[in-house]
């Protein structure tokens, strides 16, 4: 049975609020060198699960010309993935974690960009290097730049199935392009990303809406047929009176109706809280990433 969900290919990227803020950290910090990491977490019914990551060590570059040495560094940073160093490193920190209960599979790497430019021979060689070991995995790619014009920018990325097979081959002539029917636009498939616990929260939050909105739609139910006993027990006692009879209690309604008890809203303003602290923490991290590009553009603007 195991086997079987095992076999079931996922279709989505849940990726958690945290992990989200620390690769967005990681990657604003580094801009405008590149920045890449692990990914570890969970592939379970169809939704690829995100629940931590680890950005892969700085290397030096000894130079004195700080143009070379941005390039060099980014060189460095963008073939991380797949050198043995770091392939050595990210199972000692899949293993650590494992040690201490933490889910810990191996599920992609990420990487930073900038204006949507990521697709380039060493992100296709680094996927292609985690696709071949474990097909369940993904490339998570951060633009700082779009990030910092006020929207969260982070897509899921794996190699097509055709793309990993002629690049398996190395061949990329063009009759073997015609005889494959490969394309530009066969090179990458994109996922859907979701953030789970903000969206959890949110849930919750209408969860808790719905429980208070169905409340008020049964007390309303109950004081109308309340209101209605009233109206009845009113004329009943208005022809009593007028035959010279004792009136019947207009309270009897209290014994008759039971009306529903208010859920607690405690829970709600809660779960209303949890949300905006998840909003401001995303908020802050984004705004960070802005200050930072205003500053860069601020540097590189001719006066």
């Amino acid at each position: 049975m195991a086997d079987a969900s095992k076999e079931v290919p996922f279709k989505t990227v849940q990726i958690e609020a945290l992990v989200l803020m620390k690769i967005s950290r990681h990657c604003s910090q580094s801009f405008p060198t590149t920045a890449t990491g692990s990914l570890v977490g969970m592939d379970r019914d169809g939704i690829l699960e995100v629940t931590n990551s680890f950005n892969f060590p700085i290397f030096d570059v000894p130079t004195t010309d700080s143009h070379q040495n941005q390039n060099d560094a980014s060189s460095l940073a963008a073939v991380a993935p797949r050198q043995k160093p770091n392939i050595t490193y990210q199972a000692d920190m899949i293993r650590f974690m494992k040690e201490i209960n933490i889910d810990a599979n191996n599920v992609g790497w990420y990487t930073s960009a900038a204006m949507g430019n990521f697709v380039n021979l060493a992100f296709i060689e680094n996927q292609y290097h985690y696709q071949k070991e474990n097909e369940r995995t993904v490339a998570l790619v951060h633009d700082v730049s779009r990030s910092s014009q006020g929207a969260l920018s982070i897509r899921a990325f794996k190699l097509s199935p055709n793309f990993m097979a002629a690049f398996k081959e190395g061949k990329f002539t063009t009759e073997s392009l015609q005889k494959s029917k490969l394309t530009f636009k066969d090179i990458v498939v994109e996922f859907p990303v979701t953030c789970d616990l903000l969206l959890d929260s949110i849930e919750s939050h209408y969860t808790d809406l719905n429980n208070f909105q169905f409340y008020q739609r049964q007390l309303g139910r109950e004081q109308a047929k309340i209101t209605q006993w009233q109206t009845k027990r009113k004329a009943e006692n208005a022809a009593r009176v007028a035959a010279k009879q004792q009136p019947l209690p207009e309270d009897e309604w209290q014994r008759l109706f039971k009306l529903p008890q208010e859920p607690s809203r405690l829970e709600g303003m809660l779960n209303a809280k949890q949300v905006e602290q998840y909003a401001k923490q995303v908020d802050g991290f984004t705004a960070n990433a802005s200050a930072k590009m205003f500053a860069v553009r601020e540097n590189l603007m001719p006066k």
